[in-house]
């Protein structure tokens, strides 16, 4: 068995465990991340209906005002001297007391000297007026009140967002020759004739080929929904890449003897009970003590 490649049994145990543990992780961040897409989803569907519906009312109330405007003259205007039909502008106190009779309005902020935003709670909207130099308005324009504020998104998607450049580097965008695939490419072909060194190299490509497909999957412009993963060109690649780097470790694993630790590495000698730290039949320096024979 001199010069052939082998891997202990133990070694073989824990890359399985790491394995497993990779995937575990991958998976759980996958689905965390699409289920705080869908919440943020929600959550900014709701926000465009309140807007809309925030919009619609809006509309009504400015119909309303300018219906009223439209009735009454007076509303907006007074009579200027002893004609009827002579009308001029309000100032702001007259304002004041014509569209909210009794009940002074308050100040909202945005307010000045030359203009003044009021809460207009019988038509449930806002209205700015601007004066002119003679104290009289000359524009008024109703304002639709921000009653809601854009969601947030959550922190694991605000820290992808933080990590993208990152991930572009190491997967590109629309090709597939960056960081991580040609990193792939590279221990692909080296494992390939790099024989003594297989198994290693054929596990570091399939570590490879599973960040490259994470990372083309959590591509923030394509969601985790089915439509959204049907659609991203990209994830073809990953594909591809972790079936071939299974097929080759698989084939590799196959070929890679597993070292019994019982036994010689070098002459394959029993060494069930040796405590002596040398093969008898090879000579070869044992670190550890082969394990005790089981008791019968």
């Amino acid at each position: 068995m001199s010069g052939v490649t082998v891997v202990s049994l133990t070694a073989r145990r824990q890359l399985r465990y790491a394995w497993a543990a990779v995937i575990a992780l991958s998976l759980i961040l996958v689905v965390a991340i699409s289920y705080c897409e869908k919440v943020f989803r929600d959550n900014l569907a709701a926000y465009h209906a309140a807007q809309r519906a925030n919009s619609d009312k809006w509309t009504a109330a400015l119909q309303q005002l300018v219906t009223e405007a439209r009735d009454n003259p007076l509303l907006l205007n007074i009579q200027d001297g002893d004609t009827p039909s002579r009308l001029r502008h309000r100032n702001r106190d007259e304002l004041a007391e014509s569209l909210f009779p009794g009940q002074p309005p308050t100040d909202l902020p945005g307010s000045s000297s030359s203009a003044v935003r009021w809460s207009d709670p019988k038509r449930d909207m806002v209205i700015e007026f601007e004066f002119g130099p003679d104290g009289t308005w000359r524009a008024y324009d109703p304002i639709m009140p921000r009653i809601d504020t854009p969601p947030t998104l959550p922190w694991l998607l605000r820290g992808r967002a933080v990590i993208e450049p990152y991930r572009r580097l190491w997967v590109g965008w629309l090709t597939p020759f960056t960081i991580g695939p040609m990193l792939w490419i590279a221990l692909v072909f080296t494992s390939m004739f790099w024989r003594r060194a297989a198994y290693p190299l054929a596990h570091g490509h399939a570590a490879v080929a599973w960040l490259c497909f994470i990372g083309w999957l959590l591509n923030p412009n394509y969601s985790l929904t089915v439509h959204g993963i049907s659609s991203n060109p990209m994830l073809m690649w990953g594909v591809l890449m972790v079936i071939t780097s299974c097929v080759m470790l698989s084939v590799v694993a196959a070929r890679t003897p597993a070292r019994d630790p019982s036994r010689c590495s070098a002459c394959g000698y029993d060494l069930t009970g040796n405590v002596s730290g040398v093969c008898p039949e090879c000579g070869l320096s044992i670190t550890e003590p082969a394990p005790e024979p089981a008791p019968a």
